[in-house]
């Protein structure tokens, strides 16, 4: 996962979110802790965007209309539109996150998700959009409908796959 900005110790279970540029390149913000501080902002999916993306230039070279005085969840099925995806880590006591996707991925988001299929894997329930509305229940169902290639490791294994 360190071709993803992520640490060799790091996972997306780990993280609150990231962002995926058509480029595929993906940009992880915030930490999740079990013990959530409001002062701090890396704990905060709002917060933590805005300190880790929101000022880089290749987020602002995208010219998404990003609100820093709303919440980045009610942005996100905008944030498609302009062919980037939004992940986010909604966990409280069971493994949850997230998923905005836009209408068609380009070849490097495909590739840069093949990678992701087993962490992904290791959420218990997942919540996947195109626009407003859930358009996919399970992370096989998103991988079968675009056509994005995938192996599962060791870990994944033995885990009842959705």
């Amino acid at each position: 996962m360190s071709n993803f900005g992520l640490s060799q110790n790091s996972s997306l279970a780990s993280i609150l979110g990231f962002m995926m540029s058509p480029d595929g390149e993906v940009w992880p913000f915030g930490k999740l802790v079990e013990d959530f501080d409001i002062t701090d902002s890396s704990q905060s999916h709002d917060a933590s965007f805005q300190d880790s993306i929101s000022h880089l230039p290749n987020f602002i070279s995208l010219n998404i209309p990003y609100d820093p005085n709303k919440h980045i969840l009610q942005q996100a099925p905008s944030f498609t539109h302009h062919g980037v995806v939004m992940f986010f880590n909604i966990t409280l006591q069971d493994l949850n996150f997230l998923l905005f996707v836009p209408e068609q991925l380009t070849e490097r988001q495909i590739s840069s998700f093949s990678q992701l299929y087993s962490e992904l894997c290791t959420f218990d329930n997942s919540f996947i959009y195109q626009g407003d509305s859930i358009t996919f229940k399970t992370v096989d169902e998103f991988y079968r409908v675009f056509h994005i290639p995938f192996s599962v490791s060791k870990d994944v294994a033995g885990k009842k796959i959705n």
